[in-house]
C-alpha cells in the first residue's frame, strides 16, 4: 500500500514536470486525473512493482520482467503508468493497449528515454 501510494506521487511529479496539471484522486479505477492546458482530461491508473518478478527459473533470471496485474475494473479512455519502483522509472500505456489480466515489461525496457517517449505519446504532448 505504501509503495503504491509513493508511486502515485512519483508519477504525479513526473507528469507535472511534463506540463500536465495533475490531481491525486482516490477512486476505484482512477489514481490521478491529468489535464492539458486546453482542458482535456486524462484518467490515470498507476501500477507499481519494487523488483522484477518471475525469478524461479534460470531463463527468467537472464531476462527478468515486471508483472503488473491489470484486471481490476472498467477500462476506457485512460492511461496506465507502470512504475519500476526500485529503478525510479515508469512507462505509459493506453488502457486499450494493455491485456486485461497481467502486463509484463522487461527490466531493460525501463529507461529514461523510453519513459519520456511513452509519456509524450500517450498524453499527446
Amino acid at each position: 500500500m505504501i509503495i503504491g501510494r509513493a508511486s502515485e506521487f512519483l508519477v504525479a511529479y513526473i507528469l507535472e514536470l511534463s506540463g500536465l496539471r495533475t490531481v491525486h484522486v482516490d477512486l476505484p479505477y482512477d489514481d490521478l486525473w491529468c489535464s492539458h492546458q486546453d482542458g482535456t482530461l486524462v484518467r490515470v491508473q498507476v501500477k507499481s512493482r519494487t523488483s522484477s518478478s518471475n525469478r524461479s527459473s534460470t531463463s527468467r533470471l537472464e531476462n527478468p520482467k515486471y508483472s503488473f496485474p491489470t484486471s481490476n475494473g472498467a477500462r476506457y479512455g485512460g492511461v496506465f503508468m507502470f512504475v519500476a519502483q526500485d529503478m525510479g522509472l515508469m512507462l505509459a500505456r493506453s488502457w486499450d493497449d494493455v491485456p486485461p489480466q497481467t502486463f509484463r515489461i522487461k527490466r531493460e525496457d525501463f529507461t529514461h528515454a523510453s519513459q519520456v517517449e511513452s509519456i509524450k505519446r500517450e498524453f499527446k504532448l
